[in-house]
């Protein structure tokens, strides 16, 4: 563009950009070619929510070696790592951890131990040389915890220890009162525990239903806890759920952590009925 031709002023570009860029994130690619100027603005959106899949691991791992760690702990504030990891990848996925030091909302599969071995002492060693690991920050900023496909009862003391901002812990696992009662027990600022359990037959159309199989015979458990919501959704369902959700909520939309907190907020009041009914009905007008 020469400089006689016509430009809006440089407040109204970076506005017009980055609000294009928002509601249109498959957009941010091509918005980056546009000019040097619109890249500055555009590209840490680009990595507000960072997802971890085998489609962009060369990118990651390029970007890794290229920007500046300032870069990852101002930018990244949603973080999603779902599939499953060969050893390679998982050193990339916990060098992208050590990175993003100030991400608030994580989503990640721990079937492979990855937050037990996070804390132990060799693998700390091993990190630091590697990629700056500081296992002292890098969970301090996360709020909200999405676990898929763990064992929650593998969570204990010392991995919870380790996200002391924690509000928001979510379990896609099988139920097990013990793991609910610890995560209660030990954060004690926990806004919010879902625990998502699917549906196993038609036959199940209902979550009194699915409450009365698996909820009723696991032991001690206080369900009237205003903290815990049972949330039935699938693999695929959580992490579509998580994508879409945190990127909405940057503009004030609704996700299933939302949708959660304004349950919490309504049983705190005494709105729901019977007391011990800790899912989300119609008639408590959420939106979805």
């Amino acid at each position: 563009m020469s400089s006689s031709e016509p430009r809006l002023p440089l407040e109204l570009e970076l506005e017009a950009f980055t609000t294009t860029a928002r509601l249109y994130p498959k957009s941010i690619p091509n918005l980056l070619r546009v000019a040097h100027r619109v890249l500055t603005w555009i590209e840490p959106l680009l990595y507000e929510t960072l997802i971890f899949s085998s489609d962009n691991l060369p990118h990651l791992r390029y970007a890794l070696e290229t920007k500046p760690p300032t870069f990852w702990s101002r930018n990244v504030g949603n973080l999603l790592i779902p599939g499953y990891l060969g050893m390679q990848n998982r050193v990339l996925a916990l060098s992208v951890l050590s990175a993003c030091a100030s991400v608030r909302n994580l989503c990640i599969n721990i079937r492979e131990d990855l937050l037990p071995l996070l804390v132990e002492p060799q693998l700390q060693m091993i990190l630091r040389e590697t990629c700056a690991f500081s296992p002292h920050g890098i969970f301090m900023s996360v709020t909200h915890l999405t676990v898929l496909d763990f064992d929650p009862r593998a969570i204990g003391t010392r991995e919870l220890a380790a996200f002391p901002a924690l509000t928001h812990l979510c379990f896609r696992i099988v139920y097990d009162p013990e793991a609910l009662h610890c995560a209660l027990a030990q954060c004690a600022q926990l806004e919010v525990l879902i625990t998502c359990k699917v549906f196993e037959s038609t036959l199940e159309k209902t979550c009194q239903t699915l409450f009365d199989r698996e909820f009723t015979s696991g032991g001690p458990f206080n369900y009237c806890d205003p903290r815990f919501v049972l949330m039935p959704m699938t693999f695929d369902e959580i992490v579509k759920n998580w994508e879409s959700g945190a990127r909405a909520r940057v503009q004030g939309g609704w996700d299933f952590w939302k949708r959660a907190e304004a349950f919490v907020e309504k049983k705190r009041r005494g709105e729901v009925k019977p007391e011990s009914r800790c899912w989300i009905e119609e008639s408590d007008m959420i939106p979805y």
